[in-house]
Order: C-alpha cells, then sequence, then structure tokens
C-alpha cells in the first residue's frame, strides 16, 4: 500500500492509498462541472457569532450553528441567509471583533 506524501499537502490516514485519494478527486471533479459540489461555509455545531446589543451596549454573543442548508444557517432558532455571513453572523471571532469595533465607530466592518 502506498502512502501520500507530498511535500506540502494535507496527511492523508495511515490506510488510504494514493488510487483511493485520486479516484476520490475524480469524483468531486465530476459533481464540480455541472455544479453539483457544494463547499458550506460552516457545519452544524460550529461555532459562529452575532454582535448583540442591548441597554447596555453591544457585544460578541458566541453560538453554534444548528442547521445549514444551500443558502442559510439556523442560529439559536433564528434563520440567517449566507448574504448576512459578514454582515450579522461572522464565522470567526477576528471577523466579529472587526465588526463590533466598526460599530462603535460609527463606521462600516
Amino acid at each position: 500500500m502506498e502512502r501520500l506524501t507530498i511535500s506540502g499537502t494535507k496527511e492523508a490516514k495511515p490506510d488510504v492509498t494514493i488510487r483511493e485519494v485520486l479516484n476520490k478527486l475524480a469524483e468531486c471533479e465530476d459533481l464540480e462541472e455541472p455544479g453539483k459540489l457544494l463547499k458550506l461555509p460552516c457545519a452544524v455545531g460550529d461555532t459562529v457569532y452575532t454582535i448583540y446589543s442591548d441597554e447596555d451596549g453591544s457585544f460578541i454573543e458566541e453560538l453554534k450553528a444548528e442547521e445549514v442548508s444551500t443558502h442559510r444557517i439556523w442560529i439559536d432558532s433564528e434563520c440567517f441567509d449566507y448574504e448576512d455571513i459578514g454582515e450579522t453572523v461572522f464565522l470567526t471571532r477576528e471577523a466579529a471583533e472587526a465588526a463590533l469595533k466598526a460599530e462603535r465607530k460609527g463606521g462600516d466592518a
């Protein structure tokens, strides 16, 4: 069994052969051509961030993605479109902090 050991790439599982990796790549390419391969922005259970505001001010709220579809994310029983990513939903704490900082300055992120 050959191991995939190409420098600079992710390491394959020890029981995966180069043939299996190439077959998987070919399958992904076959799906990508007709537009059937999707890359979702996050997975169920991933941590996402929102900016929550109340009478005491605004702060970053850390939540978990409850459901992810082809164009929406459900977080804390609220639905967000992918267009909301970077506006009201953030995939990293750093992006949420930058948006909060911009909000406090009265500008855009």
